[in-house]
């Protein structure tokens, strides 16, 4: 048994990891504000003022309760080495209960990335040739539902029923492991088919419309597809790991200290890929992923080939160009119809 004076291993890893992610996670998220706040995108329709509005508090809610929960996972092993010095226990059972916030927390914030990472492409492509179907969202909506109640037994249970017991492997494995299945269950879900989203519909989208559009713009819209595919897959990725480390856990029959870890790096990964979705951040997304959104691009993109237009109406047209023009504004001029394109990025 190691000596309750050294703290082990891992706490020389993890404490240092979390507090740079909780750095980089407070930096993102004040420009965050500050571009969602005071530089909002500009809309034309009261309709489309009140959509992304909703979407302006939903990011809000998103990257702060992300925020919030790296710094509860950093502070849960500063108090369990530093104060309690549990050592290799970094689920000491005086403080698990409080720490139900930051279950709390990491799933506030999946939750509300799920549910904008499925409503931009919806917005996007309503109303065109290429919508996405109602039944699809009310499917999708229902699912989110079920998720948040199911997180909410979760936290719950770790705060009434496991929290403070000494010993509170019994209880976790009888209230809470039924609930992490489903959690799982859900997350693969919602993963495969945001994952289906953005690389085949955007994509069928693209092709469709590219032989009306010149190749600058059905160029531009290649990138568009790259980006949001690149951002949410890495960001998916990570998710899948945590949650398959979970499993793994239970398999074993041992409470992990690189949950918190690896729950901080999906934290991260949240606000990042929103913050690297904004149009105003263009230049930061290009200078961190240029190489694997080049390569990505080469691999999904076919030769361009000539030929009639494909009997689209024009209204879809110029909402997918509007869509793709959002970006950069200054380098192609906008569409007279900019219905979706606060929305495409």
């Amino acid at each position: 048994m190691p000596d309750n004076d050294q703290l082990a291993w891992f706490y020389y890893l993890v404490i240092p990891y979390l507090s740079i992610c909780l750095l980089i996670a407070v930096t993102l998220c004040l420009i965050t504000y500050k571009q969602q706040w005071f530089r909002p995108p500009k809309v034309n329709t009261e309709t489309s003022k009140s959509i992304q509005t909703a979407f302006r508090y939903t990011q809000i809610i998103c990257v702060t309760a992300s925020m919030c929960g790296i710094g509860m996972d950093l502070s849960r092993f500063i108090i369990s080495g530093f104060v309690l010095k549990t050592n290799e226990n970094v689920y000491p059972y005086q403080i698990n209960a409080y720490y139900s916030g930051a279950d709390a927390f990491y799933y506030i914030g999946a939750i509300t990335f799920y549910f904008i990472a499925f409503l931009k492409p919806y917005y996007t492509f309503k109303e065109t040739a290429y919508q996405i179907h109602n039944l699809t969202l009310y499917l999708y909506l229902a699912l989110l539902v079920a998720h948040s109640i199911v997180a909410i037994w979760y936290v719950f249970a770790v705060a009434y029923f496991v929290g403070f017991h000494e010993d509170p492997g019994p209880y976790f494995y009888q209230y809470n492991v039924p609930a992490i299945i489903m959690l799982t269950s859900f997350d693969f879900i919602f993963n495969t088919s945001l994952m289906t989203l953005f690389v085949f519909k955007l994509k069928s989208a693209m092709k469709a419309i590219e032989s009306d559009l010149r190749a600058s713009v059905a160029n531009r819209w290649d990138d568009l597809t790259t980006k949001h595919a690149l951002l949410f897959t890495i960001t998916i990725m990570t998710n899948q790991i945590f949650l398959v480390t979970i499993l793994i856990d239970f398999a074993i029959g041992q409470f992990g200290w690189y949950w918190n870890f690896l729950r901080g790096t999906e934290n991260l990964a949240n606000i990042v890929a929103l913050y690297l979705s904004f149009p105003a951040n263009a230049k930061q997304y290009y200078c961190l992923c240029g190489t694997c959104h080049a390569g990505i691009k080469r691999l999904f993109t076919k030769k361009r080939e000539g030929g009639a237009a494909r009997g689209e109406s024009h209204r879809s047209v110029e909402l997918v160009l509007s869509a793709t023009t959002t970006d950069d504004p200054s380098s192609v001029k906008t569409c007279e119809n900019t219905q979706v394109s606060s929305f495409a990025e």
